[in-house]
């Protein structure tokens, strides 16, 4: 898949995690430190390979200077696997009322590289540890210098939501409910370019 060793830097900002009435169940504001997000590196090829690691898990930056408001953190990619941010245990048991609503975040890049796209074929993937279900929305990179904001809609009846890949079965509602129902891993995407990246996220 990625044959290039390059350093673009992606940021993440504010996870937030609403049921169908947008009230807030559970958030990452970044104010203070990381709140326990990680990183891990899939393997894959054109696609993340969820049951196969590449670098496997690393850690995560706090960066409380950047964000928007200020706090982030960030993941110097540092292979050629596919890096997603990992949630805490805080959005992870049992999130089902938040089926009809979504889970939000910001991305940013950092970095002045010109750069092929690669739009991750899963920007979100949540299992219960027996089921795997991503969401794949063909969501555009984020911007360089700019907080680009995204959404992975929770509701039963929402395109996008695949099994194992987005190459997998349509999701049906039942499985969306369960996997809510007892949310083992909550992954969010935090590469999107070809060689080893940079990324990073403020509150979600």
């Amino acid at each position: 898949m990625r044959s290039l060793s390059i350093s673009a830097t992606v940021f993440a900002l504010a996870f937030t995690l609403a049921n169908a009435h947008a009230a807030v169940l559970v958030s990452s504001t970044f104010d203070s430190g990381d709140e326990g997000w990680a990183s891990f590196s899939f393997a894959g090829g054109a696609t993340p390979d969820f049951s196969g690691a590449f670098g496997g898990a690393g850690s995560v930056n706090f960066v409380g200077t950047s964000g928007n408001p200020a706090g982030s953190i960030e993941r110097v990619d540092p292979d050629n696997g596919w890096q997603y941010f990992v949630a805490p245990p805080a959005f992870l048991g049992d999130q089902i009322l938040s089926l009809g609503g979504a889970l939000t975040f910001q991305q940013e890049r950092r970095d002045n590289l010109v750069l092929a796209s690669a739009t991750p074929s899963a920007l979100a993937a949540f299992s219960d540890g027996t089921t795997l279900l991503v969401y794949a929305n063909a969501a555009s990179a984020p911007s360089a210098g700019a907080w680009t904001n995204y959404r992975v809609s929770l509701d039963a009846g929402a395109a996008g939501w695949f099994v194992g890949s987005a190459g997998g079965a349509a999701a049906t509602p039942e499985q969306l409910q369960r996997v809510l129902g007892n949310l083992s891993q909550l992954m969010i995407a935090g590469e999107w370019f070809d060689g080893a990246v940079s990324t990073g996220q403020p509150e979600t």
